[in-house]
């Protein structure tokens, strides 16, 4: 009999606004409001699942990461709370994460296992952005008003320290989209590669999310781009960082949203939730390499995915035949496969197993490659795992 703790997922909804004009686009907290009542219709419970929530966990908006990114429109001043209240539930907890793109699984990987513990019994955790809204509308000269004031505490999660400190800030290393060309390099060398073959194994590897993402409704991407185009210098695909062309890089200016909500086998049970819309979540871990890229041993390993990923597995007793990254609403070539920016790319649409009983093991990376892990039923993310191993071997 399945402990009735166990934690499970049991609603996503996802959000992609490439059409609205500026003057009539919504805010990030707008476009969450969106993808969290779709997650709530998606679990088949409705308005029971919203006003049953023990926690509610909103992941940091890149217009409060960064100030290239601030946005001149105003801002929310307690997002967790203004999504709450816009829902129309009071959930006993409300969490505001770091910056990271690991954030959201770190935040599955812990609600998991808050809800495992019997601490709570349900969540949801969401994150979007509008940042094509914003930068449309400031290139426009258009006024909108994002000002949007929300009472209540809430608690602020992981480690806020930047991502690279005041010696690498001063040589250039202030950014993904600089280090991670470092990284790649590093990779290349070790496997003994030229820069041509290493080229192209990248643009095999990422054609595999183009094509996803063609067929992908809430794709930005849907061209299909094919090995050849991504892997190919041209004069709309010119390097942004070696090896790196433009379709190989993420695009921060999106309007897009995700959430998720998570519950207990007991739970589901209570409020009738179909057992075909239950996704396990088999096992995790969360850690990080040397915080300071200055520190690090090397470039083209990581001990952080090879010391989470032993829990991991071990958690869920089988071999998943690989790893697999988790890409939840864009599956497109860039650095980052999926075409969100920065934090938010959340759990998005869980995998719902179609009765073959298969498992992957799936990974996020944020700013200079933090590393939460988990394993979910899945069939893509062992497909992905093949294509990842291919460019960057067997070896984390």
């Amino acid at each position: 009999m399945i402990d009735p703790r166990t934690p499970i997922l049991v609603g996503c909804g996802q959000v992609t606004d490439l059409e609205t004009p500026p003057e009539k686009g919504q805010s990030a907290i707008d476009m969450i409001e969106r993808a969290a009542r779709l997650a709530a219709a998606d679990t088949g419970a409705g308005d029971a699942v919203l006003n049953g929530l023990d926690s509610l966990c909103i992941l940091r908006l890149y217009t409060d990461t960064s100030w290239r990114f601030e946005s001149p429109f105003g801002r929310c001043n307690n997002p967790p709370a203004a999504v709450a209240k816009r829902l129309g539930t009071a959930p006993g907890r409300l969490q505001y994460t770091s910056p990271g793109g690991n954030m959201p699984q770190y935040m599955v990987n812990r609600t998991a296992e808050e809800i495992a513990r019997g601490e709570i019994e349900m969540a949801l955790i969401g994150g979007g952005e509008a940042l094509r809204t914003q930068r449309g509308a400031r290139k426009a000269g258009i006024e909108i008003d994002w000002n949007e004031e929300a009472e209540g505490a809430y608690e602020e999660l992981g480690d806020m320290r930047p991502g690279v400190n005041d010696y690498e800030m001063r040589h250039g290393m202030r950014a993904p989209i600089f280090n991670y060309p470092l990284f790649e390099n590093a990779i290349r060398a070790d496997r003994g590669r030229g820069a041509a073959e290493h080229q192209q194994a990248i643009g095999n590897l990422l054609a595999g999310y183009a094509k996803v993402a063609h067929d992908n409704p809430l794709a930005v991407r849907r061209e299909g781009f094919t090995a050849e185009q991504i892997a190919t210098v041209s004069a709309d695909n010119r390097y942004i960082g070696f090896p790196y062309t433009r379709l190989m890089n993420s695009n921060p200016y999106i309007d897009q949203s995700a959430a998720v909500i998570m519950t207990s086998v007991g739970k589901a049970r209570e409020l009738g939730i179909d057992p075909s819309k239950w996704v396990y979540l088999h096992g995790c871990g969360d850690g990080w390499d040397h915080w300071w890229l200055t520190e690090r041993v090397n470039y083209h390993s990581s001990p952080a995915i090879r010391t989470v990923g032993g829990p991991g597995l071990r958690h869920g007793r089988q071999d998943p035949g690989g790893y697999g990254f988790p890409r939840p609403v864009q599956l497109l070539p860039g650095g980052d496969p999926d075409r969100r920016a920065g934090n938010r790319y959340c759990g998005g649409r869980p995998a719902r197993a179609d009765g073959d009983g298969r498992t992957a093991v799936l990974w996020r990376a944020g700013q200079q490659l933090r590393h939460p892990f988990h394993r979910r039923d899945d069939e893509q993310g062992t497909r992905q795992a093949r294509q990842l191993r291919a460019v960057h071997g067997e070896r984390p």
